[in-house]
C-alpha cells in the first residue's frame, strides 16, 4: 500500500481533497443561497451572456443530466431565459435574468468570505506566491478564464478554474471516474489503513451525516466497503474497504496524483516544495488531527436538519434524567424556529443550547451539558457562537440568560458579576 508521504504526487492528491474539505466546511457554516455547481453554472451563463448546454458540460466539466436538471431549475425560478439557435431548434441558448443575477452575486459574497477565511494564515505575500502557482496549474490544465469581480480575495478566480478543471464540479474527479464525496471517503479510510469508524469518518467529513450514511451505503452495495458493528459497542459502525475499494482508493490516489504532478511539472523542485509549503497553510484551520486525537476535538455546530434535531432531542431528554432534572423538560424541545447550536466530541453531542427570539430579545431556552468541569470553556464558547448569531440581527437587541438548574452551576460561573443578559458589546469582550 501507498503512504501518502512516499510520493510527490499522493502528498499532492491528499491536500487537494483536504483543500476540498476545508472549503466545504466553511461553505456548510455560512449556508450561501447556491450549492457549488448551481454557482459555477450560473456564473458561467452570466460570464458568458449567452451559452447553449453543450458549451456548459464542456466548459464545466460537468454531466449533461446535472447540466440538464440545473438549467430546469434555474428556469422555474426565473433566474434565467431560454430561446431557441436560429441554425437548429433543438439547440437552446441561455441568459441570466436581473434576478438570476441578483442571486449570483449574493453567493459570490460567500465565496469571497470562503476563500478570505482560508488565506488569513497566509502573509499578503504568500497570497500573492500562492495565486501564481494555483494560476500556473491552472494554465497547464488548460482551465478556461473565468472574469474577475471586482473585490475578489487573491487565489478566488483560480481555485474556480482548478475546481472545474480537476472535475469537482462532475463525477471524474482527476480522471478516477468517481465524484469528489466518494473519492474522498474512500481515500480517508484507506489513509487510515482500510479501516475507520462512522464517528472519526463524521469528524472529517463535513457531510451532514445522512449523507455519510448514503455515501457508505453506496459504495457498500457496488463492494467498496463492508460495514461492521464494533464488537465492544454495537451502536458504533467500522468502515472497512474491501480489496476492491482498498485497490480503486490506491488507484485513485495515483492517477490523481499523477494528474496533479504533472500540472505543476515547468516549477524548480523549490518551488513545488514552496507550493506544497503554501497549500498546507491554506488548510492551517482545518488540518485534522491524527485519528487517535479525535477523541479531544470539540466541534460547534447550528442544528439544521430534522435528523440533528431529533439526535440533540434525544441527548437532551437523557442528560435531563441523567441529572434528576426531569422536571426543566418543557412542552417543545429544540424549536425549528429558534437558533440551535451543539457541542460534539467524536461526533458525540455532549452540549445544547437553544435561544429563542421575540419583541427585539433573546431569550436563553435551554443549555443542557454533560461535559465535564475542565472542558467548561468550550461549554462557554458553545453560548457565545450561539448568541453571536443572533446579535448580528440588528433588531435584537439583548438575549436573557434566566439560568436554569439544568445548566451547571460551572457555566453560571463563567457569566458572573451578576450578568444576566448579553449584549452586542459583550460578546465582543467576553
Amino acid at each position: 500500500m501507498l503512504t501518502i508521504n512516499q510520493n510527490k504526487g499522493a502528498v499532492l492528491f491528499d491536500l487537494f481533497l483536504a483543500f476540498n474539505r476545508r472549503l466545504l466546511s466553511i461553505t456548510r457554516r455560512l449556508s450561501p443561497p447556491l450549492t457549488l455547481s448551481e454557482s459555477h453554472i450560473l456564473g458561467e451563463i452570466l460570464q458568458q451572456k449567452i451559452i447553449n448546454s453543450s458549451l456548459l458540460i464542456k466548459n464545466l466539466h460537468i454531466e449533461k443530466t446535472k447540466v440538464s436538471r440545473t438549467i430546469a431549475s434555474f428556469t422555474e425560478k426565473e433566474w434565467i431565459t431560454s430561446q431557441p439557435s436560429v441554425t437548429d431548434k433543438r439547440v437552446r441558448y441561455f441568459t441570466v435574468t436581473t434576478e438570476g443575477a441578483r442571486v449570483f452575486f449574493n453567493d459570490n459574497q460567500y465565496r469571497n468570505q470562503q476563500v478570505q477565511e482560508c488565506l488569513i494564515p497566509l502573509t499578503q505575500g504568500q497570497r500573492k506566491d500562492l495565486a501564481q502557482f494555483l494560476n500556473g496549474m491552472a494554465d497547464k490544465l488548460q482551465a478556461g478564464p473565468i472574469r474577475p469581480i471586482a473585490n475578489e480575495p487573491l487565489c478566488k478566480i483560480e481555485i474556480r478554474r482548478l475546481t472545474r478543471a480537476l472535475g469537482y464540479l462532475g463525477d471524474n474527479l482527476m480522471n478516477s471516474g468517481m465524484p469528489v464525496d466518494e473519492c474522498q471517503v474512500l481515500h480517508l479510510v484507506h489513509r487510515d489503513r482500510d479501516s475507520i469508524s462512522m464517528g472519526s469518518l463524521k469528524e472529517l467529513l463535513p457531510y451532514e451525516m445522512t449523507m455519510i450514511s448514503r455515501l457508505t451505503s453506496d459504495l457498500e452495495d457496488r463492494g467498496f466497503l463492508r460495514k461492521s458493528p464494533l464488537p465492544y459497542d454495537k451502536r458504533h459502525v467500522q468502515i472497512l474497504l474491501t480489496n476492491a475499494g482498498s485497490g480503486r482508493a490506491e488507484k485513485n490516489l495515483l492517477q490523481g496524483g499523477e494528474k496533479l504532478v504533472s500540472s505543476i511539472a515547468n516549477l524548480s523542485k523549490t518551488s513545488q516544495e514552496q507550493f506544497t509549503s503554501l497549500l498546507k497553510r491554506f488548510l492551517i484551520e482545518g488540518v485534522e488531527p491524527d485519528i487517535e486525537e479525535h477523541s479531544r476535538k470539540f466541534v460547534v455546530s447550528r442544528i439544521r436538519t430534522e435528523e440533528a434535531r431529533q439526535q440533540s432531542r434525544s441527548f437532551l431528554i437523557e442528560t435531563l434524567a441523567q441529572q434528576q432534572l426531569h422536571h426543566e423538560l418543557r412542552e417543545t424541545l429544540l424549536h425549528p424556529d429558534n437558533i440551535c447550536y451543539q457541542l460534539s466530541v467524536f461526533g458525540e453531542t455532549r452540549a445544547v443550547c437553544e435561544i429563542s427570539t421575540s419583541n427585539h430579545h433573546g431569550q436563553l431556552v435551554y443549555f443542557v451539558s454533560a461535559l465535564s468541569t475542565t472542558d467548561l470553556s468550550w461549554a462557554r464558547e458553545l453560548l457565545l457562537i450561539s448568541a453571536k448569531e443572533i446579535l448580528e440581527d440588528r433588531a435584537i437587541k439583548q438575549i436573557h440568560l434566566s439560568f436554569q438548574n439544568q445548566t451547571p452551576l460551572g457555566i453560571q460561573n463563567l457569566f458572573s458579576n451578576g450578568k444576566t443578559s448579553l449584549t452586542r458589546n459583550d460578546i465582543i469582550h467576553l
